[in-house]
C-alpha cells in the first residue's frame, strides 16, 4: 500500500519538487546551473512570459506616472489660459518667473536626488517622492498670491526632479541591457 502511494503521480511530483528545493538550498549559488539545464525553448518561453509580466505591471505604471509628470509640468500654461494671472495677482514677468522657478528647483535637486536614490532603496524612495509630489501639486490649488506660486513651483521642481533618473534606475533593475533601450524609448 505504501508502494502504490509513493508511486502515484502526485507523490512523484512532490518528491521532484522536494529534491529540487533541496538541491537549490544546498547549492544556492548553483541555481543558474539548474536554470541552464532546462531546454532552450522552455527558457525562452519562460523569459518571454516574465518580460510580458514586467512590461504590463512595471513599465505600464512608470509610463503612466511619466505622463502625469509631463502633464503637471505643463499645467501652469493651461492655468494661465484659465485666469491664473488674475487669481494670483501676477504682474509683469512674474508668470515667466514662476515657470523658471520650477526649472531652477528641478535642476538644483537633480544631483542630490540621484545621490539619495543610490543610498536609499528605490522601492521606498520613488513612491515617497511621488506622494510628496502629489501633495505639493495639490497645494498649487491653494495659492492666492505671487509669492505662494513661486514657492510652490520651486518645491514642485524639487519633488519632480527624482522621477526621471529614478525611473531609469528602477527599470534597469528589471531589464537586461539588451531590453532597457526599447523600454526607455517607450517611457520617454
Amino acid at each position: 500500500m505504501s508502494n502504490s502511494a509513493s508511486s502515484s503521480p502526485k507523490a512523484l511530483v512532490t518528491d521532484q519538487k522536494d529534491a529540487l528545493a533541496e538541491t537549490v538550498s544546498t547549492e544556492g549559488s548553483d541555481m543558474m546551473l539548474v536554470y541552464q539545464s532546462y531546454d532552450s525553448d522552455f527558457r525562452d518561453r519562460i523569459e518571454r512570459k516574465l518580460r510580458r509580466k514586467i512590461d504590463t505591471r512595471i513599465l505600464a505604471l512608470v509610463v503612466l506616472i511619466y505622463i502625469f509628470n509631463f502633464m503637471d509640468r505643463n499645467s501652469i500654461s493651461q492655468a494661465h489660459l484659465y485666469g491664473l494671472t488674475k487669481d494670483t495677482y501676477l504682474k509683469g514677468a512674474e508668470y515667466q518667473t514662476a515657470i523658471s522657478t520650477f526649472s531652477a528647483g528641478y535642476i538644483l535637486m537633480q544631483t542630490p536626488a540621484t545621490i539619495l536614490l543610490a543610498k536609499l532603496r528605490p522601492s521606498i524612495f520613488l513612491p515617497s517622492c511621488i506622494m510628496v509630489w502629489a501633495i505639493v501639486s495639490g497645494c498649487t490649488a491653494a495659492v492666492t498670491n505671487p509669492t505662494g506660486l513661486l514657492v510652490v513651483r520651486l518645491f514642485l521642481g524639487f519633488v519632480e526632479a527624482p522621477f526621471f533618473p529614478g525611473s531609469i534606475y528602477f527599470l534597469s533593475c528589471w531589464y537586461t541591457k539588451r531590453e532597457i533601450g526599447i523600454r526607455m524609448a517607450i517611457t520617454v
